[in-house]
This record gives C-alpha cells, structure tokens and sequence, in this order.
C-alpha cells in the first residue's frame, strides 16, 4: 500500500524454511515473500489438497451416517459401512483427477484405494464397536473420533501405494 512507513515489516518463509524479515514497502521484499509463500505452500500442495478432499468426504461420510443412525435408525455398523463406501468412491474420483493426477491403471488403483478405504472401515468400525458398545459413548461423537485416526492411516497408504506413480505411464 502506498504510504506505508519504511519501518513496516512482513515475515516469510525462504526456501531454507528460515522465517526472514524484509521491509514491506520494497516491491522486491513482496515478491520475495509471495514466492516464498508460493514454494512453503507447494511443498504441502498434495496433503492439503487430500485434507480438503478428505473433508469433503468424511463430510459426506458423516452425513450419511447421522441420517441412517438418526432418521432411519439403521444398526450404527450397517450405516458406517454404506457411508464409508461412499466416502470412499467420491474420495478416489476427486483425489484421481485433482489432487495426485494420475490416470493410468483406474481399475487397479481403484481396488487397491477400496482395499485402503475397508482396512480404514475396518479400523473405523472396531473404534465404533469399542467407543459405543464398550465405552457407552455417544454414537456421532464415537464416529467423528473414528473419522479423525482414520484418515491419517488412510493419507499413508494412498500416497505410498495406491497414487505411487509408476515409471511407464503406459503400464
């Protein structure tokens, strides 16, 4: 902004992640930090975008879940494992196209993203079982205490396995 005192400063990330002070009022000092931001930001690019496509699913996930629990008091396993498939099958297509980019083999990605999402269901109903039957908690609060430790697993073994990019585009 014009007519900012030279005494004015921003903080930035370089690309040594050591955080950097530079006048504000420098043209250069800006576009120093806007690249710097830029390159912080790309380099959590992937785990951001897969947290927000996450959401979006867990969301998905949950909301199913509440409306078979709640509205049409479904068994809370039945519901988790309708919700989770389909967290799991919006959670591939969006990770797919726009988070990892990766397009060859579709079937065979998708079987072993499946084969992550029900070892994730897996998980997810053994923490259901234990925090409802066992700890006599509440079922959403149980379910969003599962969604939580899931997805951390689930982020591993999608980005090692099942989005690992392979050497021949063509296989």
């Amino acid at each position: 902004r014009m007519g900012e005192s030279r005494n004015s400063h921003a903080f930035f990330v370089s690309a040594n992640h050591k955080v950097k002070i530079a006048e504000t009022g420098s043209v250069l000092s800006r576009l120093a930090y806007m690249r710097s931001l830029s390159s912080f930001i790309g380099k959590f690019r992937t785990f951001l975008l897969y947290g927000i496509i996450g959401c979006g699913s867990s969301g998905l996930d949950f909301l199913l879940y509440t409306l078979f629990v709640n509205v049409l008091h479904w068994h809370y396993l039945l519901s988790n494992c309708i919700s989770v498939l389909a967290g799991i099958s919006t959670s591939f297509m969006l990770n797919r196209t726009y988070n990892f980019k990766v397009k060859d083999k579709a079937k065979t990605r998708f079987a072993i993203f499946l084969t992550v999402g029900l070892c994730g269901m897996v998980l997810s109903n053994l923490i259901l079982y234990y925090c409802i039957d066992i700890m006599q908690m509440n079922k959403i609060v149980s379910k969003v205490l599962s969604i939580v430790l899931v997805v951390f697993f689930q982020f591993l073994l999608n980005k090692y396995i099942t989005f690992k990019p392979t050497h021949n585009p063509n296989e």
